[in-house]
């Protein structure tokens, strides 16, 4: 699924999320774990990462976060993925998109 976000540089960003099946009901993600590599293109070589945490296992909720220190170093637009790994050690890409990351205006001291 393709999922674009907007995230305000220098901010602390945080997004919940439902893991699904194909008719839209929740999964039990006890056991599983999450990955998600924030790059300026495809082929580039750095990237950040998303840090995850599941906060409801059997109803699928997964918060998804970046803390102020790495969006103040990010500028413009990326793209990014997330990949779940489930309890038999299959891989599923569960959302993609573009990443917008707006400049601050007011900067914080």
């Amino acid at each position: 699924m393709s999922y674009n976000l907007e995230i305000t540089q220098g901010t602390d960003y945080m997004r919940t999320f439902t893991v699904t099946d194909s008719l839209n009901v929740a999964v039990n993600i006890s056991g599983f774990t999450f990955k998600s590599h924030i790059r300026r293109n495809h082929n580039s070589s750095e990237y950040v990462e998303f840090t995850f945490t599941i906060t409801n296992a059997v109803l699928g909720k997964v918060t998804m976060s970046l803390s102020n220190t790495i969006t103040d170093t990010l500028e413009g637009k990326y793209v990014y993925d997330i990949f779940m790994t489930d309890s038999d050690t299959k891989r599923h890409e569960i959302e993609n998109g573009i990443i917008t990351v707006r400049q601050k205006i007011t900067h914080v001291i």
